[in-house]
């Protein structure tokens, strides 16, 4: 789906494909059909063996199961406008049930899913928010040694008040919508593995209301974002893959900035302005950019130890504007889970990426960041994990860097198979320097959930 409805010459319509990929699931003879294996399933983890022994078995319907969850969230949150100075703080519910329906077929695959989000503050309801996701996903087993897999989702969400993109003036919620469609044809000859990918992610985004009675106009956000991939592994034994990818990404922007039309607060440290300011740009900026990843690596699963992938390429990203920024530069990911002993694992992981920005006059920022984690498993029902992150953004043309910091701290308690009680702490900081630098926050939060799957 793109933004308008319909499919421009020479683009594929992801909705239309992924959907006849998924019916057509229900349709293959199951003489034709076998599904490829190609995971690393040597090692299990914490986490996966409590999945394995805890995780919920679903309710028998047909050909299907009916797997229904319900999570209750309490927690208290010390800075919920992400502000650096006059920090407000409150306590927030959140119910947030979820259905999902997967077959149990031998070939093939369809799951159909749905999520909803009530977010309920206690003295500041102008935040109260509801969100929701509608999805499907299905596999079919074209022969025994190829597939095609789809998915289309629909999303409405929240634009979190940590991040960068919303404006710290919002007098309520930033309220957008995400339509996902994506295919995958998967080929195996032998000992090579082919990855064919193709996706659309489309971001729309309306008015928000300011404090001070004026309105931010963010249709200039709108954008459909198209990602098509390649890639080909070759399995050197049955531990270790090498293999190579390219990336190629076009983003699509639906307006020119003059079509806002806008009164814009400008984002400060203590708040908000209440006195507009006309945003000073070029009537005819064109945000649109395309550029691509390339990479070379591995992907293992050796001995009892370590699983995962490395991979190291380049990255260039070219802005359609001469007046706009390029992004260029060393490309790399990481992805290893390490089996320290049966009772702990440890992980890795490291990206770098371009992705689209709602700051005015730079429409993508480069962002780069590494995460370690560690599942403990005290006992076979109490599972412990941390969690520590950070990151760099580098926006171009509006000389901003910012830095962020996460870690988390969390509990798991398996009351049983289908109940479970978590204990949660989690802090984000954020660093932002440069000439056009935005507010700098920290943000803590600590709760606890309850959670029935069935």
């Amino acid at each position: 789906m793109t933004i308008y409805g319909w499919c421009s010459p020479g683009r594929v319509c992801m909705a239309a494909l992924a959907s006849t990929v998924a019916a057509a699931a229900l349709s293959v003879p199951p003489a034709q059909a076998q599904a490829i294996n190609y995971d690393r399933g040597q090692n299990q983890g914490v986490l996966e063996r409590a999945a394995e022994n805890y995780g919920p078995d679903g309710m028998p319907l047909g050909g299907f199961r009916l797997f229904p969850t319900l999570d209750l969230q309490e927690y208290y949150d010390d800075n919920i406008y992400a502000y650096s100075s006059n920090r407000q703080d409150d306590a927030i519910s959140v119910i947030q049930p979820e259905l999902r329906l997967a077959s149990n077929w031998k070939q093939n695959q369809l799951a159909l899913y749905g999520q909803d989000s009530l977010l309920r503050y206690v003295n500041h309801t102008t935040e109260n928010s509801n969100e929701w996701t509608l999805g499907g996903s299905g596999q079919l087993d074209v022969q025994p040694d190829w597939s095609l897999q789809g998915r289309v989702e629909h999303q409405s969400d929240v634009e979190p008040r940590t991040d960068p993109s919303t404006p710290v003036s919002a007098a309520r919620p930033t309220i957008y919508d995400l339509q996902l469609e994506s295919v995958e044809f998967i080929k195996t000859f032998n000992r090579l593995r082919l990855n064919l990918t193709a996706e659309d992610q489309t971001y729309s985004y309306g008015r928000v209301p300011l404090n001070g009675g004026f309105v931010l106009d963010e249709s200039y956000r709108n954008n459909s974002h198209l990602i098509y991939g390649a890639t080909a592994q070759f399995a050197v034994s049955p531990e270790l893959a090498v293999y190579s990818m390219v990336k190629y990404n076009v983003f699509n922007f639906a307006h020119f900035y003059p079509n806002v039309g806008v009164n814009y607060l400008p984002q400060t440290s203590g708040g908000f302005t209440p006195t507009p300011t006309f945003v000073n740009l070029p009537r005819d900026l064109n945000q649109n950019s395309d550029g691509y990843t390339a990479d070379v690596g591995a992907n293992f699963d050796l001995t009892h130890l370590a699983r995962g992938s490395l991979g190291v390429g380049y990255l260039a990203q070219n802005a359609h504007d001469p007046r706009l920024p390029d992004y260029s530069g060393p490309h790399g990911q990481a992805q290893v889970d390490y089996f320290l002993t049966p009772l702990l694992t440890l992980h890795f992981t490291t990206t770098r990426s371009v992705s689209a920005s709602g700051l005015t006059a730079s429409p993508a920022f480069l962002a780069t960041d590494v995460r370690g984690a560690a599942d403990y498993e005290l006992l076979s029902y109490l599972i412990f994990q941390v969690t520590a992150g950070g990151g760099w953004d580098n926006y171009k043309g509006i000389g901003r860097n910012d830095t962020r910091q996460d870690y988390t701290a969390s509990g798991t308690y398996y009351v049983g198979r289908h109940l479970s009680l978590v204990i949660r702490y989690s802090r984000l900081s954020l660093s932002s320097r440069g000439s056009g630098a935005g507010p700098s926050y920290s943000d803590d939060r600590a709760g606890l959930s309850l959670i029935y799957a069935r």
